[in-house]
């Protein structure tokens, strides 16, 4: 028992430091994606935001995993040197990787113009080019930051001062008159700040001293480039998996809907936020457990973390599937209305995401990944045919069918292989409970309850959703012993025992 409480205790300090900062960062993000989408409109925002999207996907394609092989060898070194050779030999490799996607970029803007048939669409390629310079040396640094376990600093520069620093940068252009090239330019100032300040902590560590300073040896220019070319394929197929829908909208249809499907992108998300924070640290643990046999240890693990991740998810997620009209008028205006439905597909859809929990975790740790990138390209294959057929028929909801679709393939074929190989799965009664019970309540609540305020009506969805969420761990008694070891945690941290928390939860065991 004290091994899973410490396994446990440690995953939840870890998930409450990356979670904050992850909400502090994505926040930050939405409320620039939303400045930029209301300022644009719907069409406007479509060409330049199409145009992100493809050079965003170019950046993670051409990283070709250089960023994971950073962190991996440089952690597993114990000597300066050679620390900063696999960190400069990263560095020089994506800056040089992006030098050649920008010449690649020019050339071809022309052409993927005329594809895409939005003629705007070439001049607004070669003004977000840098990107591909920019994005791939700022993974460098963060996965420095990684290698070294320093998730503080990586928080600060990805999360705080990157989208502090571009949203101040935003408002500013904005005030002055800028809209697309504000636009442009916040995109372009969120890697320049997490390299300046990413960069700045790297410069101070005690393991990388940058005294040592000498050109890489080939060597390490071969270890790590051996190390990272598999794991490219399963970023690449990844990648394509979350970007494949607005990519084809763009082939499709016009700016304008892919304005209206880009600008809820930020808000899907909040289905894998909270699983994120926790993926930080589980994946070791979940190693651990399975080197050892322990697969008990794992699957408690699993279940744990699969259940909060879901219970912390689902207010948010109800309140955008049932009050999604309101959500989008608010946040982006009434041009974007016809988001609304493909929000509510989304946000429903990709909950199954935070339903099978690390997964893909899971996977990695009892050594199948190439089974992972079998199952992601079985998703792409489906995201991309429904895609195909959808959208021409459904517009950007047909495309939010096919993605969640895809997803749904994908982590479907990861359970079964976890399933089949150690006989663990995330589901539990305790977590479908208070899921069925809450949705029940809030769906019938929301359909007897008329308000004219959209945000009355958002508010009284999102305090109903988490009011019955935690009413419904309650009283279908779905609190188990090992969700009592993150109060134990949390007490021992505090310094002073949490009677009334646990009195609560004691009721629903």
């Amino acid at each position: 028992m004290s091994d899973i409480a410490e396994s446990i205790g440690s995953l939840a300090e870890s998930a409450v430091l990356m979670m904050v900062g992850s909400l502090v960062g994505r926040s930050l993000g939405l409320v620039a994606e939303t400045l930029i989408a209301r300022e644009l409109g719907p069409e406007l925002f479509g060409g330049v935001a199409l145009a992100y999207t493809i050079v965003m996907t170019s950046g993670n394609i051409i990283l070709l995993g250089i960023h994971d092989g950073v962190t991996r060898l440089t952690s597993a070194e114990t000597n300066s040197s050679d620390k900063l050779e696999f960190v400069l030999a990263g560095g020089i490799t994506a800056a040089l990787a992006g030098t050649i996607g920008m010449i690649f970029m020019g050339l071809f803007s022309e052409g993927l113009a005329q594809i895409m048939n939005q003629r705007s669409l070439a001049r607004y390629l070669l003004f977000i080019a840098p990107y591909l310079i920019l994005f791939p040396l700022s993974k460098i640094i963060i996965a420095t930051l990684r290698a070294e376990g320093r998730s503080v600093a990586t928080v600060l520069s990805r999360a705080i001062a990157a989208r502090l620093g571009g949203v101040g940068i935003l408002v500013c252009l904005l005030f002055f008159g800028w809209t697309t090239g504000a636009a442009i330019t916040y995109w372009l100032s969120v890697p320049t700040i997490i390299i300046l300040a990413g960069g700045g902590f790297v410069i101070r560590s005690e393991s990388i001293e940058i005294e040592d300073f000498s050109l890489p040896s080939k060597d390490s220019f071969s270890n790590l480039w051996q190390f990272s070319w598999p794991l490219a394929l399963s970023s690449i197929v990844f990648l394509l998996l979350s970007q494949f829908d607005v990519l084809m909208i763009g082939y499709f249809l016009d700016a304008s809907s892919v304005g209206n499907y880009r600008a809820i992108q930020p808000l899907r998300q909040a289905a894998t936020v909270v699983l994120t924070s926790f993926s930080f640290l589980f994946l070791p643990l979940a190693t651990r457990s399975y080197e050892q046999g322990e697969f008990s240890e794992l699957n408690r693990l699993f279940t744990t973390i699969t259940k909060w991740s879901v219970v912390i998810t689902l207010p948010v997620i109800l309140m955008f599937v049932f009050a999604a009209d309101e959500v989008v008028s608010i946040l982006f205006g009434p041009a974007y209305g016809n988001a609304a439905l493909p929000l509510s597909i989304l946000s429903g859809g990709l909950f199954l995401r935070a339903l099978v929990g690390p997964n893909g975790d899971v996977v990695k740790a009892i050594g199948h990944t190439r089974f992972e990138l079998y199952s992601g390209l079985s998703g792409v294959a489906v995201n991309f045919c429904l895609n195909i057929l959808l959208i021409p028929a459904y517009g950007i909801a047909g495309a939010a069918v096919a993605t969640v679709c895809g997803y749904a393939v994908y982590n479907l074929l990861e359970l079964y292989l976890i399933y089949r190989e150690i006989g663990i799965s995330p589901f539990s009664i305790d977590i479908l409970k208070p899921v069925i019970a809450c949705t029940l309540v809030v769906w019938a609540f929301y359909s007897h309850i008329q308000v004219d305020s959209k945000i009355v009506s958002i508010i009284v969805v999102g305090v109903t959703s988490a009011g019955v969420t935690v009413v419904s761990l309650v009283a279908t008694k779905s609190i188990e012993e090992t969700d009592l070891l993150l109060v134990d945690r949390l007490e021992s941290r505090l310094g002073r025992e949490l009677k009334r928390t646990r009195q609560i939860l004691y009721l629903g065991r």
